[in-house]
């Protein structure tokens, strides 16, 4: 049986839209022969963030029943990763995981969601953006005493032109207790400026995928700096998986537009009818 591997969203997708963006990274682990799930957080990530760590454990119990396997690993992108190390240290996660792949975490924060929290009134009401800003409550709780919590292999990656991780070196972890068990890179430090991999694109970089798959396979991270066209997806996957989810939408749409027109019906079967018999429409 093939190794699972669970992908943690970020911020923002709905599970259709995570599902067409996070397509050629499934792509890309499948075709080195792991089980690829993807995971959409709940709620867009604009709730509480220990809420879609309960989510995100069902999913995680949902994959090992599916697979036998014992541990999955989850590669996270963004705030996809607070989840997961929230689930990890306090979701009863760390016998469950293998490898923590982060792409672009949030570990540590970020100054614009600090800004956003003190300044635009509790970032507007997100749970979710004030928790993951730099010394939130939350962050500070999930960091306090040992970064890398459990037994589980942890490997950040940062891009050179991250927009949202402000200051980049808090997508870091520390190695608090010695384990020596977290490994963090910057892509600039390997490659230089070139590749260009910002936030969101760093989910379909080769260059980072380089990185995934060696720190899933245990060994030292040497990227493979690919300079020309490194973090655009593959227009097939994402076009193929585009056309699912329209069809899904298609679908839905369609089933709630026979809902509508049968609404009327459904009520009086529902009441008039349902009290003189012969009544129903």
């Amino acid at each position: 049986m093939a190794r699972p591997v669970i992908i943690a969203s970020g911020a923002g997708p709905t599970q259709n839209v995570a599902d067409v963006f996070y397509e050629s990274l499934k792509k890309r682990l499948e075709g080195d022969g792991y089980k690829v799930y993807i995971w959409g957080i709940p709620g867009m990530g604009l709730k509480d963030i220990a809420g879609a760590a309960t989510s995100f454990s069902d999913k995680v119990e949902d994959v090992r029943k599916e697979t036998g396997a014992e541990k999955v690993d989850i590669v996270s992108h963004s705030q996809g990763q607070a989840v997961a190390r929230q689930y990890i240290r306090f979701g009863g996660g760390s016998g469950k995981v293998n490898h923590l792949v982060g792409l672009a975490p949030v570990n540590y924060g970020s100054d614009w969601a600090k800004i956003a929290n003190k300044w635009l009134f509790g970032c507007i009401g997100i749970q979710g953006c004030s928790q993951v800003g730099t010394g939130s409550d939350f962050l500070n709780e999930l960091n306090e005493g040992d970064d890398t919590w459990g037994d589980v292999k942890y490997a950040n990656f940062i891009g050179n032109a991250d927009e949202a991780v402000i200051p980049h070196r808090n997508a870091f972890l520390e190695d608090k207790k010695g384990k020596k068990n977290n490994t963090n890179v910057e892509i600039a430090g390997q490659c230089g400026s070139l590749p260009i991999v910002d936030h969101v694109g760093i989910a379909w970089s080769k260059t980072a995928y380089s990185g995934i798959q060696q720190a899933l396979a245990d060994k030292p991270i040497k990227l493979a700096c690919t300079k020309i066209g490194d973090n655009f997806a593959d227009p097939g996957n994402v076009l193929k998986s585009a056309k699912t989810v329209m069809q899904k939408a298609l679908d839905t749409g369609v089933g709630v537009f026979n809902g509508l027109l049968n609404l009327p019906r459904n009520l009086w079967d529902g009441t008039v009818g349902a009290v003189i018999p012969g009544w129903k429409i």
